[in-house]
């Protein structure tokens, strides 16, 4: 890459500018030791080198070796307009530009001329065009490493540099070579303080009272922006389905200015343990040796990088938090790894205070023996329910049911054998209810309840019609069932049904495998809110009353509550 060039020549009185060596090092020195802020120091030692040599412009190119990249950091320009404005953060690669090549890597100082027999050709044709006369660059070098490049242009007369003004020039680029070095430190200062910051939005997130899901929201955002990337996605790994499900996104650009869907989460991940196993690791798309399948996601996804770092507790891989670029391939420091490492300890530890916490609460929720719903939350339960069927005017029905000689049961077969009718019983009665619908739960002993929402005369009798196919086998089970499918009418008929169903289903099972089959009964008390009661006490009230009932009946049936 050649540099850029003005035609204004704009006239500059040279030994106007021109003071003592050592008056000017001791300017420089000054601007260096400053309270100025690194941009600012920088463009008043661009100012004051290109005033001090008496040139047209003044450049300074950071060098990053391990890109072999050139970053044009500042410039200044004698002329009114400075040519070079636009061009300050443009970067190129030191193989590109053959002639910057003895500068970076032999620590030369070059001087070209307009009239040099062997000028390289890309650079005769930059001269020619932007009317360079003179260019002078000289290594900046710090602590033995080149850090930058000092350049000097002069596009107004030909010119020859004295072995004086060489000698000054390579003492000013040792100045520029520490404001290039103040530069990066600062810099480093600032990005440490700003990823620990982020560390700390990170951490204060996941610990807050936030739930789960806007904890993990605080830590996308918060990583995203913290290693500068256009996405960051989490997901959760589940050991059984070995997927990796996507939970949140998040993107630094706004929804509206993209079109390739990316606003949306992805579908689930397979194969997530063999991801997972493999550390934090880099996939770029352009890498030849990547796998097909994940090259064509990426590119259908417009991610050219994807830095991925698992998220693993005690070594138990629980997520993965992506940090993917869709600008341009990106190329990840040690820092910024490490600081994505660190945000994934932290995240890995979310999830599994998450999954702690959700246990817990299962815990809590449950009854220990049957796995059902506990005492306390089919009252809350209940509750919810009442209220909504109440402010909607939806039917609600309910059941409580008893095994019949319980106390007979185990005292023949034993503790043990009758734990484990009440487990199987309660895993028959979810069988025979409606999924994510119905509630089964085991109000306490040897008496379950079954919360029927939405369930009126016709809901109810849908739900014993799927209940009665199921036992009978008939193959009906997998047909639509509509509310014509109703059987007889009449205040709690319906209910009365899905009771009566279950009770012939748990006759009919054989609970004990290993022993001669005892035949087990139960008593079903069925109520319906509005028909029956208004309140939560009045409803269970009502369908325990009808329960006692039918055990006073002589057992193994069911009574429905009266008007």
């Amino acid at each position: 890459m050649a540099r850029k060039g003005s035609e204004d020549r704009g006239g500059v009185d040279r030994k106007a500018m021109r003071r003592s060596p050592q008056r000017i090092l001791a300017e420089v020195s000054a601007t260096l030791a400053s309270s100025l802020a690194s941009e600012d120091i920088l463009a008043t030692v661009a100012r004051q080198i290109g005033e001090a040599m008496g040139v047209f412009s003044c450049d300074i190119w950071e060098y990053e070796p391990t890109s072999r990249r050139l970053t044009f950091v500042v410039t200044w320009c004698a002329a009114q307009e400075n040519p070079y404005g636009g061009s300050v953060g443009e970067t190129v690669a030191l193989d590109d530009w053959e002639s910057m090549l003895p500068v970076v890597l032999g620590r030369e100082t070059v001087e070209l001329h307009s009239d040099d027999a062997d000028l390289l050709p890309r650079d005769r044709v930059s001269f020619e065009k932007w009317g360079f006369q003179t260019t002078i660059d000289a290594p900046l070098v710090y602590d033995e490493n080149v850090i930058g490049v000092l350049g000097l242009v002069e596009t107004r007369e030909p010119r020859r540099f004295s072995a004086g003004e060489r000698t000054l020039c390579g003492q000013l680029a040792v100045q520029a070579a520490i404001a290039i070095h103040n530069a990066r430190a600062l810099r480093r200062l600032e990005e440490q303080n700003r990823q620990l910051q982020a560390l700390h939005e990170i951490g204060a997130a996941l610990t807050s009272t936030l739930v789960f899901e806007e904890a993990l929201d605080v830590m996308a955002r918060e990583a995203a922006k913290a290693l500068h990337v256009s996405r960051c996605i989490i997901s959760e790994y589940r050991d059984g389905d070995d997927l990796l499900t996507p939970l949140v996104a998040y993107e630094r650009e706004p929804a509206s200015d993209r079109a390739d869907g990316s606003d949306r989460l992805p579908a689930p991940r397979p194969s997530g343990r063999l991801l997972l196993g493999r550390g934090v690791h880099v996939e770029q798309a352009a890498d030849p040796a990547l796998d097909p399948l994940v090259r064509e996601e990426l590119l259908e996804r417009g991610e050219h990088t994807s830095l991925n770092v698992p998220l693993l507790f005690k070594d138990q891989p629980l997520g993965l938090m992506r940090l993917i670029e869709t600008r341009e391939q990106r190329r990840f420091g040690g820092d910024e790894i490490e600081l994505a490492r660190g945000i994934g300890e932290q995240g890995a530890l979310a999830f599994q205070n998450a999954r702690l916490y959700s246990s817990l609460e299962r815990l809590a929720i449950t009854d220990g023996l049957t796995g059902l719903y506990n005492h306390r939350y089919f009252y809350e339960r209940l509750a919810q329910e009442v209220a909504r069927a109440a402010r909607y005017q939806l039917p609600l029905s309910l059941l409580m049911l008893d095994v019949d000689d319980f106390k007979l049961f185990n005292d023949h077969y034993g503790h043990r054998a009758g734990d484990a009718l009440l487990h199987d019983l309660g895993a028959l009665l979810v069988a025979q209810t409606r999924e994510q619908v119905d509630l089964v739960a085991r109000y306490g002993g040897e008496e379950f309840a079954v919360i029927l929402p939405s369930t009126g005369v016709d809901g109810a009798t849908c739900a014993a019609r799927r209940l009665r196919d199921a036992v009978q086998g008939d193959g009906a089970e997998s047909r639509p069932v509509t509310p014509t499918d109703s059987g007889a009418a009449g205040d709690g008929a319906a209910a009365r049904v899905v009771g009566e169903r279950i009770r012939r289903r748990v006759e009919s099972e054989r609970f004990l495998a290993n022993e001669r089959p005892p035949v087990v009964t139960v008593s079903v008390g069925v109520a319906s809110l509005h028909e029956h009661a208004n309140t939560v006490d009045g409803l269970v009230d009502e369908a325990d009353r009808c329960l006692y009932r039918a055990k006073d009946l002589g057992k193994n049936c069911v009574e429905v509550a009266d008007n």
